[in-house]
């Protein structure tokens, strides 16, 4: 009788880890779809110009120039 009260205390210790283990893997695969999230939220961030001088950083072709047009720099032909 005692044995069969250790088996079934036992069996209830293996269910709440594994109960554990399961809401640890949810909370976890949460996080990382929230954080998911949030970085593809901030990829629209402004990254435009506003005046031909924010563009002179930018990378270009040679005989190019860089104008900002619409709001983006653009590679110009310099003829």
């Amino acid at each position: 009788m005692c044995n069969i009260k250790r088996e079934e205390s036992l069996l209830k210790k293996i269910k709440r880890e594994e109960n554990m283990v399961a809401i640890s893997k949810f909370i976890y695969a949460m996080f990382l779809f929230l954080s998911l999230i949030l970085i593809v939220m901030n990829v629209d961030a402004f990254s435009g110009c506003i005046s031909d001088f924010d563009c002179e950083s930018a990378e270009c072709c040679a005989n190019c120039g860089m104008i900002c047009l619409n709001n983006r720099c653009q590679c110009i032909k310099i003829h």
